[in-house]
């Protein structure tokens, strides 16, 4: 693991060791009162008898510098202070691991288990809508040598074998595993559109020779290309990339703000400038006319530690937020610019504030920072007033030690099976 074990040390002991730690003779201690067990052999994770889907497994611990550790015989890396995090793999079923310090040994049982089966051989299988002239892509899981032929109405096409790859979950950039890996089935895909919006009943698969028909959960909708549904946010809306919870996230929309509906899939709606966003979340509405705004005077004023960039605008529309090195960019969807005046007040975190429109409907405001990086910002609306409230660099009492009074809060990473 080379350089990033001390990385990973950080993460996973800051989190656990404070919560469970592991006595020579294999006893759970409670963290109520710190541990007062003499310093030895300890694994602080995974706990015997853990279960996991997982294929690779961490095992995090620490034993005395002067001993060296291994792991079913197999002596392994440490830090300088003797902690360690290495990672193995995991057979479907129970693994055993027997870890030894000196005279010191730990014996625990992981159990991987079955991953689970192929559930969907039609994806997508729920509820889809796309607008007309929209491709309209499907993909389904078939034995090799199978003609599988997709029917969606009066229309039939043929999907072909797909020979992409597939990729490991994020967790892998931790160990090394981040290649591309031939995938366990075969994968066939195929795309059509059309040409008149309705509603064109629910997608089935046809398998030859064997004959199996699958069919999908949900009916498939064409939207027609005019304004129709509008999606109003009732709570906060934590948008992606895609259609589930395995796409990236982008900015979070607040409530009130209003987009135009070009698709959905599943549970999830597509918005008109592309994220997704959970149908639990919107208020689906019919108008006449896309909601759309102009922007025009802009002002930044200087505050108390907040530096507050006002954009008044007719509605509350989606916007996207960009950090980078010396710059913040803040870019409002479906909004046109009539902007001839902006009023930037100096202070101590914004040095220049440009606006440009990079296509129609989309208009960005790129500040240029005093210092190397943002301190954080605050973005809600004001009736329909976008507000941006960006967070001056804090003041150290004593340059020599710039972290003396302030509170450090440390974020050890997110779990899961």
């Amino acid at each position: 693991m080379g350089s990033r074990l001390p990385m990973i040390l950080g993460l996973f002991l800051s989190a656990l060791i404070g919560v469970w730690a592991w006595g020579a003779a294999g006893r759970w201690l409670s963290s109520a009162s710190p541990p007062t067990a003499p310093p030895g052999l300890q694994i602080v994770y995974p706990p015997d008898g853990h279960r996991t889907p997982s294929n690779r497994i961490f095992l995090i611990g620490t034993a005395p510098v002067a001993q060296p550790v291994t792991v079913n015989g197999q002596r392994i890396q440490r830090s300088p202070s003797g902690h360690f995090a290495p990672s193995f793999p995991l057979a479907v079923g129970p693994n055993r691991f027997q870890i030894q310090a000196g005279p010191e040994r730990l014996e625990l049982e992981v159990r991987r288990e079955q991953p689970p089966v192929q559930a969907e051989p039609l994806r997508p299988a729920g509820r889809v809508a796309r607008r007309v002239h929209e491709p309209l892509c499907y993909a389904a899981v078939a034995p090799p040598q199978t003609r599988v032929e997709l029917s969606l109405g009066n229309r039939r096409v043929s999907l072909q074998p797909d020979a992409a790859q597939t990729l490991p979950a994020n967790s892998a950039v931790l160990t090394d595993q981040t290649q591309p890996q031939r995938p366990a089935e075969q994968v066939y895909r195929g795309c059509l559109s059309v040409d008149q919006p309705g509603n064109l009943g629910r997608a089935r698969i046809t398998l030859k020779p064997a004959g199996r028909v699958i069919e999908g959960q949900g009916d498939v909708e064409i939207l027609p290309a005019s304004p129709g549904w509008v999606a109003v946010l009732t709570e906060v809306g934590i948008t992606r990339t895609g259609p589930s919870t395995d796409h990236s996230r982008l900015t979070p929309l607040p409530v009130g703000v209003e987009a135009q509906v070009t698709g959905w899939e599943g549970d999830w709606v597509r918005l008109d400038y592309g994220a997704w966003v959970l149908g639990t979340q919107v208020r689906l509405e019919t108008r006449p006319a896309p909601p759309r705004s102009v922007i025009r005077g802009v002002v930044g004023q200087v505050g108390e530690g907040w530096t507050d960039l006002r954009l008044p605008l007719e509605r509350r529309v989606p916007y996207q937020v960009d950090q980078g090195e010396g710059t913040f960019t803040l870019t409002l969807e479906n909004t046109t610019a009539q902007t001839d005046t902006i009023r930037l007040d100096d202070g101590p975190l914004v040095q220049r504030l440009d606006w440009s429109q990079p296509k129609p409907g989309q208009v960005r405001y790129s500040l240029r920072l005093k210092t190397p990086h943002p301190w954080g910002y605050r973005l809600r609306y004001e009736d329909t007033t976008l507000v941006l409230s960006l967070r001056h660099p804090p003041q150290f009492q004593n340059p020599r030690r710039p972290l003396t009074g302030h509170t450090i809060l440390l974020d050890p990473g997110h779990g899961g099976p």
